[in-house]
């Protein structure tokens, strides 16, 4: 399964938590993943987060929001 067969509503993610943050690898911070995260009020699977860490735009943009 690809991120595209699953096609996330990326408005109903919140809760979102990270992992692998290294400061020293700022402003690229290209360790750093998605964790956990909630879909629709519901804790995603690990299979859904795995997918969800192949859209790098997306991890990058939520990153920030985390780290503020």
């Amino acid at each position: 399964m690809t991120t595209k067969e699953l096609n996330f509503d990326y408005s109903l993610i919140d809760n979102v938590t990270f992992d692998g943050i290294d400061y020293e690898d700022f402003p690229d911070f290209s360790d750093a993943f998605i964790q956990t995260a909630d879909y629709k009020g519901v804790p995603m699977t690990d299979d859904e987060i795995n997918l969800l860490n192949e859209d790098d735009d997306y991890v990058h943009e939520k990153l920030w929001d985390y780290l503020h």
